[in-house]
């Protein structure tokens, strides 16, 4: 495989494809050929074929200008990145507030229903118990009823005392 050496004109954070990390800017590198190439046509190298000369003030800046644009794309991109995460962070939030607030809500109304309902069911077994226990009450006094007895028609056979001590 044929290689080529260039000099770094920009950083490049990240491991390179044989997972060494990339030299950097100004430094020289051993690339394979189709790679150094490749870098060459993106502005991020230069060839080290004119071995020795440095970079020229118009490649320089371009270098520069190329590093910061890269740099600025990519601090862009991070932060619209972000804000993606936020919106869709926010937008998972509000649905589950909502999902939250509503089963809140049906909880809310399924007690108030329920309450209600044994309230009503509460009311009903008083009432059944009171009825009970009157009826208690009146068969116990209807069985242990004693008898009256009936009017003698015969007068007493001694007379009041009242009678007597003044008669």
């Amino acid at each position: 495989m044929a290689t080529k050496e260039v000099r770094m004109l920009i950083n490049i954070s990240g491991p390179r494809a044989d997972g060494e990390v990339w030299p950097q800017r100004g430094e020289k590198v051993c690339l394979p050929e189709a790679e150094a190439n490749a870098l060459i046509a993106a502005g991020s190298a230069a060839s080290t074929d004119g071995e020795g000369e440095p970079l020229s003030g118009d490649a320089k800046r371009a270098a520069d200008e190329h590093q910061a644009a890269t740099e600025h794309d990519a601090n862009a991109e991070d932060a619209d990145a972000k804000r993606a995460v936020a919106n869709e962070a926010a937008a998972v939030a509000a649905e589950t507030r909502a999902a939250g607030d509503a089963a809140t809500e049906q909880a809310a109304g399924d007690t108030a229903e329920t309450a209600a309902a044994a309230k009503e069911a509460d009311d009903a077994a008083t009432k059944a118990e009171d009825q009970l226990d009157r009826d208690d009450k009146a068969a116990a006094a209807e069985e242990y009823r004693p008898a009256v007895p009936a009017a003698d028609p015969t007068p007493p056979r001694n007379p009041p005392l009242w009678r007597a001590a003044g008669a």
